[in-house]
C-alpha cells in the first residue's frame, strides 16, 4: 500500500458518512451545550445504523479499492 496524501476526503469513507448526517438531518443544527451535541450525533449514528444501504453507499462513493468488500446490494 502506497502513503495516502495528508487531506484526501474522496479516499475516507467517514467522510461519507458524516455528510450523510450533516447534510441531512444534522443541517443547521445548533446545540448550545457540547453535551447535546454528543448525545444528537450518537443518535443520529445509531439511527444511521439502522439503514445500511445508506452506509454502504457513502463508503462506495470513495475511490479505495474496497467496492468488492463492500456489495451494492442490501443484506436480507
Amino acid at each position: 500500500m502506497g502513503r495516502f496524501p495528508p487531506y484526501a476526503p474522496e479516499t475516507n469513507p467517514d467522510e461519507g458518512i458524516w455528510d450523510l448526517l450533516k447534510d441531512d438531518r444534522l443541517a443547521n443544527y445548533c446545540p448550545t451545550l457540547l453535551d447535546e451535541l454528543e448525545r444528537t450525533i450518537r443518535a443520529e449514528m445509531r439511527r444511521l445504523k439502522r439503514d445500511p444501504m445508506k452506509v454502504r453507499t457513502a463508503i462506495r462513493q470513495t475511490e479505495l479499492p474496497i467496492h468488492e468488500l463492500v456489495p451494492a446490494e442490501a443484506a436480507a
